[in-house]
């Protein structure tokens, strides 16, 4: 079990960003949907947020179906983004600048 706000602490232990130079945007999950990833049009407006505000609602990131909360950041050399690939998900870092990309070029979901 895991929340939103865990994994993306891990990420950014990977590429050094600091917590405090985040931006964070996530949709609320009803409690009447089971699975966000599967009824996006029933979430709510997203939210703007820091790392310390995002919900600390647990799910598992395992295979099955997205439990998470719909999930993006930005931080000054990356995009934070949830992917989701056969009901697995995770936050996976994209370059924001050229200079950045290394190899292998970040592939999410697959």
């Amino acid at each position: 079990m895991t929340t939103t706000k865990e994994e993306l602490l891990e990420v950014l232990a990977k590429t050094g960003e600091k917590p405090e130079d985040i931006i964070c945007f996530y949709q609320p999950v009803p409690p009447s949907v089971s699975y966000p990833g599967w009824h996006i049009g029933e979430c709510e407006d997203p939210i703007r947020c820091s790392i310390d505000q995002l919900p600390e609602r647990k799910f598992d990131p395992g295979h099955g179906a997205p439990e998470g909360e719909p999930f993006i950041a930005f931080g000054p050399k990356y995009v934070y983004i949830k992917v989701q690939y056969d009901g697995a998900e995770w936050i996976e870092a994209i370059p924001r600048h050229p200079e950045v990309v290394r190899k292998p070029i970040p592939w999410p979901g697959g």
